[in-house]
């Protein structure tokens, strides 16, 4: 599946990355590289995003040992005792520290671009639930995504990682009246700088067509006051379709519409 691919090109950029860096005796470089996959793209991420497919005997497990043992190849010659253990309950055989160094992986770019997309989109849902206080688990009835790329072949993994039924899927960009609902002052900054006027600072932040202004331009000069975008130090928004309020999760590469 793509997913697999994309994973498979993560890690033929690891062992590229990991291989530099040995090379310039940058060894904690190296394990650094190699722990990021093992520890965030793999378990993290991909273990999560195929997991529901584990379950219903859709992806063969040795697949996923024998992406993991490699990703292991990596750092057992740093950490050598540890890495011999788990090969040795994993695969079994010969030592691990026998083993050909893993070359068999090549990069994929498309699928490395539509699983980043995947693996993004499931975040930010999985940000949204915990957010709004709603178990991981728990099923969505409908979301719509809008995105300018093709991500038709990870909708299954997207509805059977976050337990969502309908995913609906538009190129259209979204028509949304984005308003700002609450804006939280960089209290750090500005207390030290403007002391007694401070309370001042706050009420003109904290006005939406201020922050909206600030936000677009960097800054702002008003009454006397010049405002940096730094000043703020969060904003809030909501929005509404055609005067009704609607749950928007916003991202450089998407939107996503939950119903």
């Amino acid at each position: 599946t793509l997913l697999d691919r994309w994973i498979a090109s993560e890690l033929s950029l690891t062992i590229e990355k990991v291989e530099d860096a040995v090379e310039c005796y940058q060894f904690a470089n190296a394990l650094r590289e190699a722990e990021n996959f093992i520890w965030h793209l793999f378990a993290d991420n991909y273990l999560e995003m195929i997991k529901y497919r584990l379950y219903e005997k859709r992806l063969p497990s040795e697949y996923i040992k024998n992406v993991y043992d490699d990703a292991l190849k990596l750092i057992a010659p740093i950490l050598v005792h540890i890495t011999e253990e788990v090969h040795s309950h994993l695969i079994g055989g010969k030592s691990i520290h026998n083993s050909k160094w893993p070359s068999n992986y090549s990069v994929d770019e498309e699928s490395l671009k539509i699983g980043r997309l995947a693996k993004d989109i499931i975040t930010e849902i999985r940000r949204y639930k915990s957010e709004t206080g709603m178990p991981l688990n728990k099923e969505m009835d409908k979301i719509t995504i809008f995105t300018p790329h093709d991500i038709f072949d990870v909708i299954d993994d997207i509805k059977g990682t976050m337990n969502i039924k309908e995913i609906m899927v538009s190129k259209d960009t979204p028509e949304f009246e984005e308003i700002i609902s609450n804006v939280t002052p960089e209290f750090s900054i500005i207390g030290p700088k403007f002391g007694k006027d401070t309370s001042t600072i706050v009420e003109l932040l904290t006005a939406p067509e201020n922050a909206k202004r600030l936000i677009e331009e960097g800054e702002l000069e008003i009454n006397g006051f010049l405002l940096k975008k730094e000043y703020i130090s969060k904003i809030e928004r909501v929005y509404e379709q055609k005067g009704k309020r609607v749950e928007l999760i916003e991202h450089p590469e998407f939107y996503i519409k939950l119903h």
